[in-house]
């Protein structure tokens, strides 16, 4: 391990940088069999959050243990949910090799040289790991430096992505949330009993292959970007054959979306939560948000655990279920055709204006907002930023050159009052004396 490493929090049974967040959480799942209602024994995973700090001693303590698993991403809360998602520290794809008979027959040097061929000749960035968990493969793409929950939108849509693109290896299609677990490496496949190992590592272990996670994105995602259900500017808007930043697909305006809706209750309610009257609101347009990010198995947890932020617990247990399975209903529906948007699913969509309506967003609550602003307010940012460059430029706004020069025009006349030369009064204002005289006879 190199010498930086040792001040970092690693993976030391896979070379990744860890978050460097003491308060976050992640868990140990573990399959047990327990008798079940009719007294038969069923398999259950149990699952046990512990701090980051412990992560090095337990992943490695696993070692030699039966079908253990760990935490994919990194959590605010001692829960394993993507809402409460601290960090994340790669991408993945889950290849269920074993389902097609073909690449059932292949050992996992044939897999593992037929994967970076697919890479090579797909325009993919190579792995940063190949893992054989006993049966299928895990591969993975390690991030420079930890993403925070900002980018859970993004990083899904990133793993979905790679599933379509690995969709002849058998990518698992519910692999993609960031919330998941895999089985830990050097740990037991009670299946087969065989070991979970490493068959394939980009770079060495003290300097694995990592990728920023931007320049990823930008050279793995499509930028032409469909419909989503907000309004940018007319000069923004997209249609066929125009471009979008790639990051700005689906999952990631929704998921904005939802972190403006949780910011929101937080800002405008004591303890953050949500009164009687727009619970059900809030509610309900924070479960149409998650229903376009996470997949659809996860989906009723996800939803209890959003909600479980702004809204009490009785509401909660009451409502949730019921709204719950009205989403997962509609998720698993046939596509329809809606205004001319094209083919998509039935999950309840509702533009930009309509959310803010709903919710009452105030013009000073925008402010806070970073999905659910206005026209005005995206006019206002772009104006400060715009003044913010020129600044750096060195260019002076006319209004804070106007105001300059009329502050400087009462000094020099109080200069001059008071008998100063020109040549004084341009020494101690930093301008040139015919400046000084001209502004003395304004």
């Amino acid at each position: 391990m190199s010498a930086a490493r040792q001040h970092e929090l690693f993976d030391p049974t896979e070379p990744r940088t860890l978050p460097q967040t003491p308060g976050a959480f992640f868990t140990i799942n573990r399959l047990v069999i327990v008798p079940g209602r009719d007294g038969r024994p069923v398999t259950r995973m149990v699952q046990t959050p512990y701090p980051l700090r412990r992560f090095a001693d337990l992943v490695t303590a696993a070692a030699g243990s039966h079908d253990t698993f760990v935490s994919q991403g990194f959590f605010d809360e001692p829960f394993r949910r993507v809402v409460h998602l601290a960090h994340a520290t790669h991408a993945l794809a889950d290849l269920d090799t074993y389902n097609d008979p073909v690449l059932a027959r292949h050992g996992a040097g044939d897999i593992v040289r037929m994967l970076l061929e697919h890479c090579y000749n797909s325009a993919i960035p190579p792995p940063s790991i190949i893992l054989s968990p006993g049966r299928g493969y895990y591969i993975k793409w390690f991030w420079t430096k930890p993403i925070p929950r900002t980018e859970t939108g993004t990083a899904t849509r990133v793993n979905r992505e790679l599933v379509r693109l690995f969709a002849g290896f058998q990518a698992d299609r519910k692999a993609v949330d960031m919330a998941r677990v895999l089985r830990i490496c050097r740990t037991i496949n009670s299946k087969n009993e065989r070991p979970v190992e490493i068959v394939y590592l980009g770079g060495t272990e003290s300097e694995p292959v990592t990728y920023n996670f931007d320049a990823f994105v930008a050279g793995l995602l499509p930028v032409t970007v469909p419909h989503v259900h907000h309004k940018p500017h007319a000069h923004h808007n997209p249609v066929a054959g125009q471009t979008r930043p790639a990051r700005w697909g689906r999952e990631s305006w929704h998921w904005t979306v939802l972190e403006d809706i949780r910011r929101l209750a937080a800002l405008r309610y004591p303890g953050g939560i949500v009164p009687e009257g727009l619970r059900n609101t809030f509610a309900h347009l924070a479960a149409c948000q998650l229903a376009r990010v996470v997949p659809a198995h996860v989906l009723a947890r996800e939803v209890r655990a959003i909600a479980g932020s702004f809204l009490p617990p009785d509401f909660a247990a009451a409502e949730l279920p019921r709204m719950s399975a009205a989403l997962i209903e509609r998720m698993g529906g046939e596509l329809v055709t809606f205004a001319g948007r094209g083919r998509q699913t039935p999950v309840w969509g509702y533009s930009k204006q309509r959310m803010m309506e709903l919710l009452g967003v105030e013009p000073a609550e925008e402010r806070e907002m970073r999905a659910l602003i206005s026209a005005d307010e995206k006019g206002r940012r772009h104006e400060e930023k715009r003044v913010a460059r020129r600044r750096a430029e060195g260019v002076v706004e006319r209004a804070e050159y106007v105001a300059d020069a009329a502050g400087r025009r009462v000094r020099v006349a109080e200069l001059r009052s008071r008998s100063a030369s020109y040549r004084a009064i341009a020494g101690e204002l930093g301008i040139a004396e015919s400046e000084a005289r001209r502004l003395a006879d304004r």
